[in-house]
């Protein structure tokens, strides 16, 4: 594969995933490529894309990847099936918490978190991310708790056991240095 070949196919990545316009500068500064080597990729990809849903657009000196207006009414429609995922700091801990612990009672995600978790399971189950698996065998029969298929796409994982080891997260690993 040429080096031109490889630039663009890194330029074209880091367009995909950035949420803001960038420069020739910016690319180059991100790549470590020539500015005259990203503006070449740059006009290959305006060109590859031109006739494609997606476009790579310059907009005031930056680039970008926009959706191409003649199928903008499609997207707007599409968009209104999806929903986005905003989950507060308390509401991604109980969803850990579940994830890792499930079934679990409500008492004892309350337990492991020391706050009520009335509303955020509510709003968990609104948003199908945890459903109900159950009911507890034992006094009062609490309702179960545990992820659902949402939560697996949500996430982008295949399965329960996807989910990342909790004993080697980066916070993990400082909150235990820092007992040392």
């Amino acid at each position: 594969m040429s080096d031109e070949f490889i630039a663009k196919r890194i330029i074209e990545g880091i367009l995909f995933l950035s949420a803001n316009p960038l420069t020739i500068k910016d690319l180059s500064d991100v790549t470590g490529f020539k500015p005259s080597l990203v503006s070449y990729c740059l006009k290959e990809l305006v060109e590859d894309y031109e006739a494609r849903g997606i476009q790579v657009k310059a907009i005031a000196g930056a680039y970008r990847m926009l959706t191409n207006p003649d199928i903008a009414p499609y997207v707007e429609k599409f968009s209104t099936y999806t929903r986005g995922v905003t989950l507060s700091r308390a509401a991604l801990e109980t969803l850990a918490v579940i994830a890792y612990r499930q079934p679990i009672t409500r008492g004892e995600i309350e337990e492991i978190r020391g706050v009520n978790v009335d509303g955020i399971i509510s709003k968990l189950i609104d948003m199908r991310l945890i459903r109900i698996e159950g009911r507890a065998i034992r006094p009062g029969r609490p309702v179960l708790f545990g992820t659902s298929n949402d939560f697996l796409k949500t996430f982008g994982l295949n399965s329960l056991s996807n989910l990342p080891d909790p004993d080697k997260t980066e916070n993990n690993q400082e909150s235990k240095e820092g007992r040392l």
